[in-house]
Formats: structure tokens, sequence, C-alpha cells
């Protein structure tokens, strides 16, 4: 039988080491790259839609959304029109950093992809992309039912 989840929490363990070891320098962990870089493509966004666009517990979200704030990386305003709704925009820093996260993220599927050839890799990405609907799918249906 194929432990598929034990073949994806090792690359997923291993890329997060790869993205904060070179992004240790602004002070960030490997996870935080997620959040800075949905941030900073879309200003404003609330905290719940941050959640759900990454698959994130919204818990998660709020603790990592904290740091990253005492960070000075993003800034949080409760929303004028609905005080239960928290907004997050990017600072100035989360924009100088934006670039080198896309540049280590580069680098990092330059890396872990150099161990296939072209055909492979084309072959590999078509069937994550495969993967990641069907497991949007769950992850959907059972958002709706919560």
């Amino acid at each position: 039988m194929i432990n598929l989840s034990k073949y994806l929490g090792i690359i997923t363990r291993c890329t997060l080491m790869y993205i904060g070891d070179k992004l240790g320098e602004f002070g960030i962990a490997g996870h935080h790259h997620t959040y800075i870089r949905t941030v900073c493509e879309n200003p404003g966004i609330s905290q719940e839609a941050l959640a759900k666009i990454n698959y994130i517990n919204k818990s998660s979200v709020a603790r990592n959304l904290c740091t990253l704030e005492d960070g000075g990386y993003i800034r949080r305003e409760q929303s004028k029109t609905d005080k239960r709704v928290t907004h997050v925009y990017p600072t100035d820093k989360a924009h100088e950093v934006y670039k080198a996260i896309n540049q280590v993220i580069n680098d990092c599927n330059t890396y872990f992809l150099s161990a296939l050839d072209e055909s492979e890799r084309d072959d590999f990405v078509r069937m994550l992309g495969k993967l990641e609907l069907r497991a949007s799918e769950y992850y959907n249906g059972r958002s709706e039912g919560e």
C-alpha cells in the first residue's frame, strides 16, 4: 500500500526547512511565507478568507498573523462595517521581503525538481494539480458541512 501522506509530509517538512533556512535572515519561519505572499497579493484580505484559500485553520492564522504583526510584516484592521471581520494589510517590510520569498520558492522548486528529468517534472506537476483539485473537493465539502 502506498503511504501518500508520508511522502507528502516529508516533502512539505523539507520544503519548509529549506525556505526557513533561506529566509532566516528576515526573522521569519518557513511557514510564514504563505501568509506574507497571500497578504501582499491580496491587500485587505480578511483573516477568514486568508485561512480558507490557504487551507489553514482560523486559530493558526490568528497566531501566525500575530507573530508577523509583531515583526512588522503586516497590520490588521477591524472592518468598519462588520466588527467580526479583521482585514490584513502588508507593510513596507512585507513588500521588501516579498521578492526574496518568491526567489527562495523558485530556488526550492528548482532544487527539489532537479531530481526529475523534464518529462517527469511535467508529469509530476500535472499529477500534483489533479491531486490538489481532489483534496480541495474534500476540503470544500467538509467546510460546507461544518
